[in-house]
């Protein structure tokens, strides 16, 4: 979550790093992104410049669900974004799991203006 209210996925890709209050809430964090993965779109998906060839289909669905969506940039970091909803989420429209899980980590800053994103300490 963002200091405006705004929602974020970010996915590892295996290599970035992960706050210990989301390993800890793993499963429910999992639960949480396939309940939203699940949702009906509601929005476009901004898309910014991907950093090579590959699917981006899965970020862009998540920003046609209000989600911003950052991915690993592997190996170094940082966390680049992929999409943007052009209509945000905010953190109180979601369920209470959702919104739990949201809360377990806040970024400074906003994802609207931030490509890159490393996560707080």
């Amino acid at each position: 979550m963002d200091e405006a209210g705004h929602v974020a996925v970010l996915s590892s890709a295996g290599y970035g790093p992960i706050p210990e209050s989301v390993l800890t809430e793993r499963v429910a964090v999992e639960h949480v992104v396939e309940t939203l993965q699940a949702l009906p779109p509601m929005t476009e998906a901004v898309r910014d410049t991907p950093p090579g060839e590959g699917d981006y289909s899965d970020w862009y669905a998540l920003s046609e669900r209000g989600l911003f969506a950052y991915d690993w940039r592997f190996y170094e970091g940082p966390f680049l974004r992929l999409s943007c909803p052009r209509e945000p989420i905010r953190v109180e429209a979601l369920s209470d799991e959702a919104r739990r899980v949201a809360q377990l980590v806040a970024c400074p800053g906003e994802f609207r203006s931030s490509s890159t994103l490393t996560l707080p300490s």
